[in-house]
């Protein structure tokens, strides 16, 4: 049974949605982020095949990610620095586990309301 009381709900388990628990985690805030299938879901089911990011590599790293790449202000090719779609949700993946971002499953969400 999940906790009904979280100071912060998130709703998507992509980049943004990720680095923001990161930060909640950070500043010790009881959060859940909320995704419709698994982490990086969208990026898996939603994107073309050839989706690339088009922006430079140390735009394309999550909180507390060091590597930038070789060029940190150039473009690496798709499949040599977390630009290509595949290489992106397992990067999200493994950045949920390694900081235990909370998302407990597949979500749909149906109702939502703010009690002050």
């Amino acid at each position: 049974m999940l906790d009904p009381a979280y100071d912060v709900a998130g709703i998507g388990a992509g980049q943004a949605g990720l680095a923001s628990s990161y930060f909640l985690n950070h500043y010790g805030l009881r959060h859940i982020v909320l995704e419709r299938g698994s982490i990086g879901e969208s990026w898996r089911t939603q994107g073309w095949d050839s989706f690339v990011l088009n922006s430079p590599n140390k735009f394309n790293i999550l909180p507390g990610d060091a590597d930038q790449g070789a060029k940190p202000d150039g473009f690496d090719p798709a499949t040599a620095f977390r630009m290509c779609r595949d290489c992106i949700m397992l990067d999200c993946r493994g950045f949920a586990s390694a900081n235990s971002a909370s998302s407990p499953g597949s979500w749909k969400i149906r109702r939502s309301s703010l009690k002050k």
